[in-house]
């Protein structure tokens, strides 16, 4: 991640898939499915996923008859959502670590509500985790690209989106992500090697974590007090 040390990831994994996932099983969805389940789960789906362009809140529509401006009429000054969603891929969206206050990274509360139905993965070597799930993304015939996500503040202008920026709601999440084009809308099942020497289930909420970097230094993750 440019100019950016990512320590280590945080994976919130439906209880289910947990297993599967630390034996190197690692489901992609597609940004269609993260649209479409915003009804079910604020927090995973997001109605902007897949959409190139929006206008996310209220903004004045005007229309001329005649085509010439002087005869412009306001249609509607409340729209808002506008969104043209034509971007086809997969994700894998992970939590980063990298900003510490005095050696310590805490994890917010939010984050740790919002997904207090999954178990939590730490994955300590992150940049391996990349290499290894692009390598074996390439192998089917895909071209992966990883970023952090960037957070803007919605107003009635219109953005120009990718799968890498989300409105600022989100924040909390810290995410950087892994993502392919794909035509298809649907999720693809990528299988790396197991996990076990790069990352553990962790338990958040009731204890505090420690890590090195790479020169050796002691860094803490804990819950947000």
């Amino acid at each position: 991640m440019k100019n950016v040390t990512i320590e280590a990831f945080i994976k919130a994994v439906d209880k289910p898939y947990f297993d599967a996932f630390l034996n190197g099983e690692i489901c992609m969805n597609s940004l269609k499915w993260f649209r479409q389940y915003e009804s079910e789960n604020k927090a995973i789906g997001d109605k902007y996923e897949d959409a190139s362009f929006a206008i996310p809140e209220k903004a004045s529509f005007y229309w001329s008859p005649s085509g010439d401006v002087k005869d412009l009429k306001l249609i509607n000054d409340e729209v808002k959502d506008v969104l043209i969603h034509d971007i086809h891929g997969n994700i894998l969206s992970l939590y980063t670590v990298h900003n510490f206050v005095n050696g310590i990274h805490y994890i917010p509360k939010q984050f740790l509500s919002e997904f207090n139905h999954h178990r939590f993965c730490l994955i300590t070597a992150p940049n391996t985790f990349i290499s290894r799930l692009e390598n074996e993304i390439k192998k089917k015939n895909f071209s992966p690209e990883h970023k952090l996500v960037k957070y803007f503040t919605p107003d009635s202008r219109g953005i120009k989106l990718n799968p890498f920026i989300k409105r600022d709601k989100y924040s909390y999440q810290n995410e950087a992500r892994i993502y392919f084009q794909n035509s298809k809308d649907e999720k693809v099942i990528i299988n790396i090697s197991p996990l076990y020497n790069i990352a553990c289930e962790i338990f958040p909420n009731e204890k505090k974590y420690k890590i090195f970097d790479p020169y050796g230094k002691e860094l803490i993750i804990m819950k947000e007090s």
